[in-house]
Protein backbone atom coordinates (compact mmCIF):
# COMPACT_ATOMS: atom_id res chain seq x y z
CA UNK A 1 0.00 0.00 0.00
CA UNK A 2 1.39 3.44 -0.77
CA UNK A 3 1.84 5.29 1.93
CA UNK A 4 1.12 9.01 1.16
CA UNK A 5 3.14 11.55 3.62
CA UNK A 6 1.89 15.15 4.24
CA UNK A 7 4.31 18.20 5.27
CA UNK A 8 1.85 20.26 7.81
CA UNK A 9 3.14 23.61 9.28
CA UNK A 10 0.62 24.20 12.37
CA UNK A 11 0.37 27.82 13.40
CA UNK A 12 -1.70 28.50 16.51
CA UNK A 13 -2.08 32.17 17.79
CA UNK A 14 -3.75 35.00 18.71
CA UNK A 15 -5.04 37.23 15.80
CA UNK A 16 -4.84 40.59 18.44
CA UNK A 17 -1.74 42.70 18.39
CA UNK A 18 1.08 40.86 20.17
CA UNK A 19 3.51 42.48 22.73
CA UNK A 20 7.34 41.95 21.43
CA UNK A 21 10.09 41.81 23.93
CA UNK A 22 12.66 43.82 24.15
CA UNK A 23 15.74 43.31 26.94
CA UNK A 24 18.06 44.60 25.31
CA UNK A 25 21.00 42.56 27.09
CA UNK A 26 22.70 40.23 24.95
CA UNK A 27 21.95 36.37 25.91
CA UNK A 28 24.30 34.14 26.84
CA UNK A 29 25.67 31.54 24.09
CA UNK A 30 24.81 27.94 26.02
CA UNK A 31 27.79 26.10 26.33
CA UNK A 32 28.76 23.64 23.65
CA UNK A 33 27.43 19.86 23.82
CA UNK A 34 29.16 16.67 24.66
CA UNK A 35 29.94 13.89 22.49
CA UNK A 36 26.95 11.56 22.05
CA UNK A 37 26.54 8.69 24.25
CA UNK A 38 26.64 5.34 22.47
CA UNK A 39 23.20 3.67 21.80
CA UNK A 40 22.72 0.31 21.12
CA UNK A 41 19.23 -1.12 19.97
CA UNK A 42 18.73 -4.02 22.41
CA UNK A 43 17.76 -7.44 20.60
CA UNK A 44 14.30 -7.81 18.68
CA UNK A 45 12.46 -11.07 19.00
CA UNK A 46 9.86 -11.91 16.31
CA UNK A 47 7.62 -14.76 15.18
CA UNK A 48 3.90 -15.31 13.39
CA UNK A 49 1.61 -17.55 14.71
CA UNK A 50 -0.13 -20.08 12.08
CA UNK A 51 -3.45 -17.12 11.92
CA UNK A 52 -1.12 -14.67 10.86
CA UNK A 53 -1.13 -12.85 13.80
CA UNK A 54 2.49 -11.41 14.47
CA UNK A 55 4.28 -10.83 17.97
CA UNK A 56 7.42 -8.67 18.79
CA UNK A 57 9.40 -8.87 22.18
CA UNK A 58 11.75 -6.49 23.17
CA UNK A 59 13.57 -6.61 26.61
CA UNK A 60 14.62 -2.91 27.04
CA UNK A 61 15.30 -0.66 30.68
CA UNK A 62 15.87 -1.13 33.69
CA UNK A 63 12.60 -0.73 35.42
CA UNK A 64 10.54 -3.86 36.05
CA UNK A 65 7.73 -2.57 33.94
CA UNK A 66 6.15 -3.23 30.23
CA UNK A 67 3.82 -2.33 28.28
CA UNK A 68 1.88 -4.89 25.89
CA UNK A 69 0.00 -3.54 23.19
CA UNK A 70 -2.03 -4.97 20.16
CA UNK A 71 -2.08 -2.90 17.02
CA UNK A 72 -5.32 -3.77 14.35
CA UNK A 73 -4.58 -2.59 10.50
CA UNK A 74 -7.93 -0.95 10.76
CA UNK A 75 -9.80 2.67 11.37
CA UNK A 76 -10.91 5.55 9.68
CA UNK A 77 -9.43 3.53 6.59
CA UNK A 78 -12.72 1.17 6.78
CA UNK A 79 -15.25 3.45 6.98
CA UNK A 80 -17.75 4.09 4.66
CA UNK A 81 -19.63 7.30 3.36
CA UNK A 82 -22.19 7.40 6.20
CA UNK A 83 -19.51 5.35 8.59
CA UNK A 84 -17.47 8.68 9.99
CA UNK A 85 -16.16 8.09 13.67
CA UNK A 86 -17.59 4.48 13.64
CA UNK A 87 -14.30 2.82 13.89
CA UNK A 88 -13.77 5.07 17.13
CA UNK A 89 -17.16 4.10 18.68
CA UNK A 90 -16.40 0.37 17.91
CA UNK A 91 -13.12 0.19 19.74
CA UNK A 92 -14.44 2.44 23.18
CA UNK A 93 -16.95 0.03 23.23
CA UNK A 94 -14.84 -3.26 23.28
CA UNK A 95 -13.36 -2.07 26.31
CA UNK A 96 -16.89 -1.86 27.86
CA UNK A 97 -17.20 -5.62 28.23
CA UNK A 98 -16.05 -9.45 26.97
CA UNK A 99 -17.70 -12.41 27.22
CA UNK A 100 -16.73 -13.37 29.97
CA UNK A 101 -15.40 -10.40 31.89
CA UNK A 102 -17.17 -6.86 32.37
CA UNK A 103 -16.28 -3.37 31.78
CA UNK A 104 -15.99 -3.00 35.63
CA UNK A 105 -13.94 -6.43 35.51
CA UNK A 106 -11.54 -5.50 33.07
CA UNK A 107 -11.00 -2.16 34.55
CA UNK A 108 -10.15 -3.67 38.13
CA UNK A 109 -8.05 -6.53 36.85
CA UNK A 110 -6.12 -3.53 34.67
CA UNK A 111 -5.60 -1.86 37.77
CA UNK A 112 -4.77 -4.85 39.58
CA UNK A 113 -1.70 -5.01 37.59
CA UNK A 114 -0.64 -1.51 37.61
CA UNK A 115 -2.09 -0.67 34.37
CA UNK A 116 -5.60 0.81 32.25
CA UNK A 117 -6.37 -0.61 29.37
CA UNK A 118 -6.74 2.25 26.60
CA UNK A 119 -7.69 2.65 23.00
CA UNK A 120 -6.75 4.47 20.24
CA UNK A 121 -8.36 4.15 16.86
CA UNK A 122 -6.94 6.27 14.08
CA UNK A 123 -7.01 6.99 10.42
CA UNK A 124 -4.92 3.36 9.78
CA UNK A 125 -4.71 1.68 13.01
CA UNK A 126 -6.36 0.79 16.02
CA UNK A 127 -4.57 0.11 18.75
CA UNK A 128 -5.04 -1.32 22.12
CA UNK A 129 -2.52 -0.71 25.15
CA UNK A 130 -1.63 -2.12 28.56
CA UNK A 131 1.66 -0.91 30.68
CA UNK A 132 1.77 -3.10 33.72
CA UNK A 133 4.44 -4.03 36.24
CA UNK A 134 7.02 -6.70 34.14
CA UNK A 135 5.29 -9.75 36.54
CA UNK A 136 2.31 -9.22 35.08
CA UNK A 137 3.06 -9.65 31.08
CA UNK A 138 1.58 -12.77 30.82
CA UNK A 139 -1.75 -11.86 32.11
CA UNK A 140 -1.55 -8.51 30.43
CA UNK A 141 -1.43 -10.61 27.33
CA UNK A 142 -4.01 -12.66 28.06
CA UNK A 143 -6.55 -9.91 29.22
CA UNK A 144 -6.06 -7.77 26.00
CA UNK A 145 -6.28 -10.77 23.82
CA UNK A 146 -9.90 -11.13 25.34
CA UNK A 147 -10.60 -7.33 24.70
CA UNK A 148 -9.69 -7.72 21.02
CA UNK A 149 -11.06 -11.24 20.21
CA UNK A 150 -14.33 -11.31 22.34
CA UNK A 151 -15.86 -8.00 22.31
CA UNK A 152 -19.54 -8.24 23.80
CA UNK A 153 -20.66 -4.68 22.47
CA UNK A 154 -22.95 -4.12 25.63
CA UNK A 155 -26.13 -2.62 24.90
CA UNK A 156 -26.18 -0.70 28.05
CA UNK A 157 -22.77 1.49 27.42
CA UNK A 158 -23.38 2.47 23.59
CA UNK A 159 -25.86 5.20 24.53
CA UNK A 160 -23.33 6.87 26.95
CA UNK A 161 -20.61 6.57 24.65
CA UNK A 162 -21.86 7.86 21.40
CA UNK A 163 -23.33 10.66 23.83
CA UNK A 164 -19.79 11.22 24.78
CA UNK A 165 -18.35 11.48 21.49
CA UNK A 166 -21.42 13.94 20.60
CA UNK A 167 -19.93 16.13 23.13
CA UNK A 168 -16.44 15.99 22.31
CA UNK A 169 -17.13 16.65 18.47
CA UNK A 170 -19.05 19.86 19.24
CA UNK A 171 -16.50 20.95 21.63
CA UNK A 172 -13.68 20.28 18.96
CA UNK A 173 -16.10 21.94 16.01
CA UNK A 174 -16.20 25.04 17.90
CA UNK A 175 -12.75 25.28 18.14
CA UNK A 176 -10.78 27.48 15.49
CA UNK A 177 -8.58 24.60 15.56
CA UNK A 178 -11.11 21.92 14.86
CA UNK A 179 -12.54 23.86 12.36
CA UNK A 180 -9.15 24.31 10.48
CA UNK A 181 -8.67 20.21 11.18
CA UNK A 182 -11.92 19.53 8.84
CA UNK A 183 -11.35 21.64 6.10
CA UNK A 184 -7.79 20.80 5.82
CA UNK A 185 -8.51 17.14 5.20
CA UNK A 186 -11.53 17.79 3.24
CA UNK A 187 -9.36 19.75 0.88
CA UNK A 188 -6.28 17.15 0.89
CA UNK A 189 -8.56 14.02 0.61
CA UNK A 190 -11.91 15.21 -0.80
CA UNK A 191 -14.13 11.77 -0.32
CA UNK A 192 -11.41 9.27 0.91
CA UNK A 193 -12.23 8.39 4.32
CA UNK A 194 -9.49 10.52 5.44
CA UNK A 195 -11.19 13.69 4.12
CA UNK A 196 -14.59 12.95 6.64
CA UNK A 197 -13.31 14.02 10.00
CA UNK A 198 -16.98 14.59 12.12
CA UNK A 199 -19.85 12.74 11.64
CA UNK A 200 -22.77 14.35 11.45
CA UNK A 201 -25.28 14.70 14.15
CA UNK A 202 -27.72 12.76 12.37
CA UNK A 203 -25.04 10.24 11.31
CA UNK A 204 -23.95 9.85 14.74
CA UNK A 205 -27.13 9.45 16.28
CA UNK A 206 -28.36 6.83 13.98
CA UNK A 207 -25.61 4.17 14.77
CA UNK A 208 -26.76 1.56 17.15
CA UNK A 209 -24.57 -1.30 18.37
CA UNK A 210 -25.35 -3.49 15.93
CA UNK A 211 -23.09 -1.32 13.41
CA UNK A 212 -20.17 -1.43 15.72
CA UNK A 213 -20.75 -5.28 15.79
CA UNK A 214 -20.67 -5.71 11.88
CA UNK A 215 -17.77 -3.19 11.67
CA UNK A 216 -15.62 -5.11 14.09
CA UNK A 217 -16.73 -8.57 12.40
CA UNK A 218 -15.63 -7.19 8.76
CA UNK A 219 -12.18 -5.75 9.92
CA UNK A 220 -10.80 -6.99 13.15
CA UNK A 221 -8.85 -10.71 12.93
CA UNK A 222 -5.75 -11.68 13.30
CA UNK A 223 -4.01 -11.75 10.07
CA UNK A 224 -4.55 -7.77 10.67
CA UNK A 225 -3.05 -7.93 14.00
CA UNK A 226 0.40 -7.83 15.74
CA UNK A 227 1.01 -7.53 19.49
CA UNK A 228 4.11 -5.67 20.90
CA UNK A 229 5.30 -6.59 24.58
CA UNK A 230 8.23 -4.44 25.69
CA UNK A 231 10.32 -3.83 28.82
CA UNK A 232 11.34 -6.31 31.47
CA UNK A 233 9.76 -9.10 31.27
CA UNK A 234 9.25 -13.31 31.58
CA UNK A 235 9.99 -13.70 28.01
CA UNK A 236 9.19 -17.55 27.64
CA UNK A 237 6.26 -16.69 29.36
CA UNK A 238 5.04 -13.80 27.36
CA UNK A 239 5.69 -16.15 24.85
CA UNK A 240 3.70 -19.33 25.70
CA UNK A 241 0.55 -16.71 26.42
CA UNK A 242 0.67 -15.37 23.24
CA UNK A 243 0.47 -18.56 21.22
CA UNK A 244 -2.23 -19.43 24.12
CA UNK A 245 -4.19 -16.30 23.82
CA UNK A 246 -4.64 -15.68 20.06
CA UNK A 247 -3.48 -19.11 18.10
CA UNK A 248 -7.59 -19.65 17.60
CA UNK A 249 -8.24 -16.24 16.98
CA UNK A 250 -10.04 -16.46 13.54
CA UNK A 251 -7.71 -15.16 10.30
CA UNK A 252 -9.95 -12.70 9.38
CA UNK A 253 -9.71 -10.80 5.44
CA UNK A 254 -6.75 -8.83 4.70
CA UNK A 255 -6.24 -5.41 5.61
CA UNK A 256 -7.67 -2.42 3.16
CA UNK A 257 -5.89 -0.97 0.86
CA UNK A 258 -7.17 2.07 -0.46
CA UNK A 259 -4.07 4.56 -1.07
CA UNK A 260 -6.00 8.44 -1.46
CA UNK A 261 -4.70 10.81 -4.45
CA UNK A 262 -3.75 13.84 -2.82
CA UNK A 263 -3.81 17.40 -4.42
CA UNK A 264 -1.20 17.95 -6.80
CA UNK A 265 -2.35 21.59 -7.83
CA UNK A 266 -2.22 24.76 -4.81
CA UNK A 267 -5.72 24.90 -2.97
CA UNK A 268 -6.82 27.84 -0.73
CA UNK A 269 -9.26 27.26 1.94
CA UNK A 270 -11.13 29.71 4.49
CA UNK A 271 -13.02 29.30 7.34
CA UNK A 272 -14.84 33.03 8.37
CA UNK A 273 -15.35 33.27 12.08
CA UNK A 274 -16.75 36.89 12.58
CA UNK A 275 -15.19 38.30 15.95
CA UNK A 276 -12.86 35.73 16.14
CA UNK A 277 -9.97 36.55 19.45
CA UNK A 278 -7.71 33.25 17.04
CA UNK A 279 -6.81 32.27 13.88
CA UNK A 280 -5.03 28.83 12.93
CA UNK A 281 -3.35 28.52 9.67
CA UNK A 282 -2.42 25.34 7.70
CA UNK A 283 0.31 24.61 5.20
CA UNK A 284 1.56 21.65 4.05
CA UNK A 285 2.21 19.18 0.73
CA UNK A 286 2.80 15.95 0.16
CA UNK A 287 6.23 14.23 0.40
CA UNK A 288 7.80 10.97 0.77
CA UNK A 289 6.67 7.65 2.32
CA UNK A 290 8.42 6.10 4.76
CA UNK A 291 10.04 3.85 2.25
CA UNK A 292 12.10 5.99 0.77
CA UNK A 293 15.75 6.16 1.65
CA UNK A 294 15.52 9.89 2.68
CA UNK A 295 12.89 9.17 4.85
CA UNK A 296 14.51 9.22 8.25
CA UNK A 297 16.50 12.25 6.98
CA UNK A 298 12.91 13.70 6.55
CA UNK A 299 12.14 13.16 10.10
CA UNK A 300 15.35 14.43 11.56
CA UNK A 301 15.14 17.65 9.75
CA UNK A 302 11.59 18.00 11.12
CA UNK A 303 12.41 17.86 14.41
CA UNK A 304 15.24 20.59 13.73
CA UNK A 305 12.34 22.63 11.99
CA UNK A 306 9.18 22.27 13.94
CA UNK A 307 9.26 19.12 16.22
CA UNK A 308 9.89 20.02 19.43
CA UNK A 309 9.26 22.82 21.46
CA UNK A 310 13.17 23.86 20.64
CA UNK A 311 12.90 23.79 17.23
CA UNK A 312 13.71 26.72 15.01
CA UNK A 313 10.48 27.53 13.99
CA UNK A 314 9.29 28.10 17.79
CA UNK A 315 12.34 29.72 18.27
CA UNK A 316 12.15 32.13 16.01
CA UNK A 317 8.75 33.53 16.59
CA UNK A 318 8.21 32.81 20.19
CA UNK A 319 11.97 34.19 21.57
CA UNK A 320 13.40 36.23 18.14
CA UNK A 321 10.09 38.21 18.02
CA UNK A 322 8.67 37.72 20.71
CA UNK A 323 5.18 36.60 19.76
CA UNK A 324 2.83 34.32 21.98
CA UNK A 325 2.31 31.61 18.83
CA UNK A 326 2.41 28.00 18.62
CA UNK A 327 3.91 26.99 15.94
CA UNK A 328 4.93 23.43 14.66
CA UNK A 329 5.54 21.16 12.14
CA UNK A 330 4.58 17.33 11.93
CA UNK A 331 4.84 14.50 8.92
CA UNK A 332 2.15 12.80 8.92
CA UNK A 333 1.51 9.31 7.93
CA UNK A 334 -0.93 7.66 5.89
Amino acid sequence: MRIERILTLLLLGGAAALAQTSTGAAKQAPPAGGPAKPFHLPPIHRFTLPNGMRATLVQYGDIPKATVRVVLRTGKIDEAENQTDLSVLTAQLMKEGTKTRSGEQIAAEAASMGGVVSADPEADETSFDLDVLGEFAPKAVQLLADVVENPAFPEKDFDRLRNDQERSIAIEKSQPSGQAFERWYKLLYANHPYGRVFPSDAVLNAYGVKDATKFYNDNYGAQRAAVYVVGKFDEAAVRREINAAFASWRKGVEATNKPPKPIDKPVFGFVDRPGAAQSTIRIGLPTIDPSQQDYVPLTVMNALLGGSFGSRITANIREQKGYTYSPSSTVSVR
